[in-house]
Parts: C-alpha cells; structure tokens; sequence
C-alpha cells in the first residue's frame, strides 16, 4: 500500500505556484478593492450633487424672501413718504441701497411734477380745450336721450 502514505502528505507547492496563486490572490482583492471604491465614489458624488441642489434652493429662497422684505419695505415707505403705491414698480428692489437710491429719485421726480401741476392749476393757465368741446350742451344731451 505505497498511496496510503502519499494521501496523508501534503503537496508541496514551488515557488513560483506561490507566488503565481498570490498574485491571483491580490489581483483579485485589488479588483474588488476599486470596485468598492468606485461605489463609494459614485455615492459621494451622488451625495455632492444633491446637498449643491439643497444649497441652490435654499439660497434661491433666500433671496426670494429677501425680494419680498425689501419690496414689502418699498410699500411701507411709500405709504409712509405719502406716495402712491403705483410707484413701486418704478422702484429698483435687488437691494436696499438701490432702494434707497431709487426712491429718493422717484419721490423728487414725482413731488416736481406735483408741484409743476400745482404751479400750472393756479396760475390759471388756459384750458387745454373749450367747454364746449368737453361737455355737451343740453341740445345734444336731450337727443341723446331721445336715441337711447
């Protein structure tokens, strides 16, 4: 029975089995190993991309609260200033100092023309076009009624 000892010893492996099985080996773990890191780098770029979109809205609605204050300050001070509110899209709302600018323009503008109208009414000037083109007299008025 020569193969009964032959079973119960080991096979001896060379070297260069050994170091061919162990570069399989690390081959192996190093293929796996950039697989695992392929994965992790896709979930962080997933994860960048996500929290840039989380910050854009956040900062877009911040701005956009930040719009409503300032034009919401634009009516109060119109209000205040005794201004018509039909000013205010005549006013620039990015930021208070263009605010600030722009309402300072607008309101001289508009107290000039006030005061030119004003002037104008009271000095009298001509009417811009006769009575009697800008009312009808009774005659007219009475047909009208006739026709109706």
């Amino acid at each position: 029975m020569p193969n009964e000892p032959e079973k119960n010893q080991e096979k001896c492996l060379t070297q260069a089995e050994v170091s061919q099985l162990l570069q399989e080996r690390i081959a192996q773990e190093r293929r796996r190993y950039e697989g695992l890191l392929s994965q992790q780098k896709a979930a962080r770029e997933q994860a960048e991309a996500a929290l840039r979109e989380r910050e854009n809205t956040l900062r877009e609605r911040d701005e956009q609260l930040r719009a409503q204050q300032i034009r919401s300050y634009a009516q109060a001070e119109l209000s205040r200033r005794g201004l018509p509110q039909s000013l205010l899209g005549a006013l620039q709302c990015g930021s208070e100092e263009a605010l600030t600018q722009s309402l300072a323009a607008v309101e001289g503008a508009f107290r000039e023309s006030l005061e030119r109208g004003v002037r104008d009414r009271l000095r009298g000037g001509a009417p811009s076009a006769p009575i009697g083109a800008q009312l009808p007299d009774k005659k007219q008025r009475l047909a009208g009624r006739d026709n109706e």
